[in-house]
């Protein structure tokens, strides 16, 4: 179903141009700035005054709202950014929605912002490779700036809510120094949908284990921007929280099927049915819980590797890499 004024949730009127529930008023700034030609920057980005537009784009990674989801995604870095005190450290663009009704689309509309030249600062050399080798292009001689310690926990806690789109070229610096998180494009919500969509997915694989693997590979990417040590320190200490804790309740599910898969076999011969009742039982009851056990045993076992290889340094981060291209991390 297309997206129009009509049919996107309640939860967006607020950051409507526009509507009632929306207080800013740019409505009439962008409406004149529609009048002429937008400048293009990408097949989905234009420019124009002091905003930037980006529009929808094709690719099997993307819904029919991930575009409008950028302005969740920031709103939740904006609420992280103001309970923790970070307004030196990090900050995010406002950005809303312009419906466009001569082309019948969406526009998320972004302020500017004034970025610095600055890159994050490599934690090797290594590392720096690494990243040319995926893909990420690096002009030379360009200045360097080292995340905090604060920074690196900061993105670290907003890959374990989702935002694991860390690669090393989006990772801004305004010229006061704050990180500036203009790219807030949702990337696992494609795959989120997917999973939770299909019931098949459901019932056999844990949902929060497939998101942490998404996190373990951003927060791996992490790493090697992180030059100073107690901001490596940082990331590490969220990994750990955060592995450790959906470790716990994958082994807390595991035991549970187990329970049921030991009551069903003690006490189901004890019922008062018949032999191919019981057979019956047996078979609808333990076939299901013991494929969701042997899932929930691989996840777990699956998480445990890509942690390890995240703590492998540049060839961990090569393998997680690799494995991302597949599909598999």
């Amino acid at each position: 179903m297309s997206l129009t004024p009509e049919t996107i949730p309640a939860k967006f009127y607020p950051f409507l141009l526009g509507h009632p529930s929306c207080t800013t008023q740019s409505k009439e700034e962008i409406d004149a700035l529609f009048s002429s030609p937008l400048k293009q920057l990408k097949d989905n980005v234009f420019t124009a005054g002091r905003w930037v537009m980006k529009v929808d784009k094709s690719g099997p990674n993307v819904t029919a709202d991930t575009n409008i989801y950028r302005i969740r995604a920031a709103e939740k870095i904006r609420r992280y950014i103001a309970e923790h005190h970070l307004e030196n450290q990090m900050m995010v663009p406002k950005k809303f929605l312009y419906w466009q009704s001569q082309e019948k689309r969406f526009y998320v509309i972004s302020e500017k912002v004034d970025l610095s030249d600055e890159i994050a600062q490599f934690t090797s050399p290594e590392y720096e490779q690494a990243f040319k080798n995926n893909g990420e292009a690096f002009c030379p001689n360009t200045p360097q700036r080292a995340l905090t310690p604060e920074q690196a926990k900061a993105l670290s806690c907003f890959s374990c809510s989702g935002y694991t789109n860390l690669n090393h070229n989006k990772i801004s610096f305004t010229k006061t120094g704050q990180i500036a998180l203009i790219d807030t494009e949702p990337v696992t919500r494609a795959f989120k949908k997917k999973v939770l969509q299909s019931k098949f997915s459901v019932l056999l694989f844990d949902s929060c284990a497939l998101v942490t693997q998404k996190a373990i590979v951003a927060m791996a990417k992490l790493k090697g921007n992180c030059s100073d040590s107690a901001a490596l320190k940082a990331v590490q200490s969220v990994e750990k929280k955060l592995v450790l804790l959906t470790i716990a309740k994958l082994v807390g599910k595991i035991a549970v099927a187990c329970l049921v898969i030991y009551l069903t076999l003690t006490f189901s011969p004890l019922l008062p049915i018949g032999i191919l009742a019981g057979t019956i039982i047996k078979v609808v009851t333990l076939m299901p819980i013991s494929i969701k056990t042997f899932i929930l045993v691989f996840q777990t076992l699956a998480l445990a590797a890509d942690w390890n290889f995240s703590n492998q340094g540049v060839k961990g981060l090569n393998t997680l890499l690799e494995l991302e291209k597949k599909g598999a991390a």
